[in-house]
């Protein structure tokens, strides 16, 4: 069995103390850093430490990064007419409606999509566009 030495309680230990977490980066599961017990008792500090040390970064990537995301997000859905776009457009038609509501009947998102298609080609054919 393999074993693996914490940083925080400095005692070797076997790998089934650890934490397993997926990386998405190397797509395999990975071991944690700190063993069970150490990871529970000091997470709390280690976040609120990183937050102080990284706390421009982090907010950075709060206001800016992950705003430009969520847009660039939300036009690929737009652009694609996915579930999730027309979910929020039938929801804006049907008030009062709920998604659980709505999903429960797929022939109503598939009208919805198919009226929002029909509407861009004939805004198109407006404009003179192909």
């Amino acid at each position: 069995m393999e074993k693996k030495l914490c940083p925080i309680c400095k005692i070797e230990k076997p790998t089934d103390d650890y934490h397993r977490y997926f990386s998405k980066e190397r797509n395999k599961y990975r071991i944690g850093n700190y063993c069970k017990r150490c990871a529970r008792i000091n997470a709390n500090e280690r976040a609120k430490k990183y937050y102080q040390e990284h706390k421009e970064k982090i907010l950075h990537y709060q206001n800016v990064e992950r705003k430009d995301w969520k847009l660039k997000r939300d036009k690929e859905h737009r652009k694609e007419l996915t579930d999730r776009y027309v979910l929020v457009k039938l929801k804006q038609t049907l008030k009062g409606e709920s998604n659980k509501n709505m999903r429960l009947f797929p022939e109503m998102i598939e009208a919805k999509r198919t009226k929002i298609l029909t509407s861009r080609i004939t805004k198109k054919l407006k404009n003179g566009k192909k």
